[in-house]
């Protein structure tokens, strides 16, 4: 029986992925094709960086990428599956520079700052409410002049989606919304970007962390 309701699917989202942390390993694509992407977030940025990534499951594909261009990663997900697989692929013997933490993104308690915040495929499972909530904490979890990039929903509203069978929860803003709460949130050098890349179709978020703050 498929279930339909968005308030049990939600709750249920994160034992989605820990059910299906194998499943979701094997058949995730390797190839990189977000890379365009991150080659844009980086451009300019000179190794090594400090970078947060939530929702990191496996670490695989992207973890590993951004660990081999010599950066620092901190990988955060819900799922306590996903980061026992990041930390058997990434032991710390081999990838010292690899960190692992089972946390919720909601309630991260980190005092450090990074020079990048991402988030590809993670932050659209958190509602409206709890996205208007987050956003200005990441923002403030990034040095001066820190680049954000968040992959969100293609309008505003919320949507189901599949792992494997099991339903997930998704969530968006408005894109003007996300703006409006990234320049609030001393940002800049805002962007929003829907178009394909290498077959992957994904709305983009791009934004600087302003050099110096707003006084008033």
């Amino acid at each position: 029986m498929i279930v339909t309701d968005q308030t049990n699917i939600k709750a249920n989202t994160i034992k989605v992925y820990d059910r299906q942390a194998q499943a979701w390993d094997v058949g995730r694509d390797s190839k990189l094709r977000e890379r365009p992407w991150f080659d844009t977030l980086l451009k300019g940025l000179i190794a090594p960086l400090d970078m947060l990534g939530l929702g990191c499951g496996t670490g695989r594909p992207i973890a590993s990428y951004l660990l081999g261009q010599g950066h620092r990663v901190t990988g955060i997900d819900a799922s306590a599956e996903m980061i026992a697989l990041a930390q058997k692929y990434h032991p710390a013997q081999d990838h010292p520079n690899a960190r692992w933490l089972c946390k919720d993104m909601r309630a991260l308690g980190l005092d450090k700052r990074f020079d990048i915040v991402l988030s590809w495929d993670g932050f659209f499972h958190l509602s409206p409410a709890e996205q208007r909530d987050v956003l200005p904490k990441l923002c403030q979890l990034l040095r001066p002049a820190g680049r954000l990039m968040l992959t969100i929903g293609h309008e505003a509203g919320e949507a189901i989606g599949q792992v494997y069978g099991d339903q997930v929860y998704h969530g968006s803003l408005s894109h003007p919304e996300y703006l409006e709460i990234l320049t609030a949130a001393d940002m800049h050098n805002l962007s929003i970007t829907s178009a394909p890349q290498n077959g992957l179709d994904r709305v983009v978020v791009y934004a600087t962390k302003q050099t110096t703050q707003k006084e008033g």
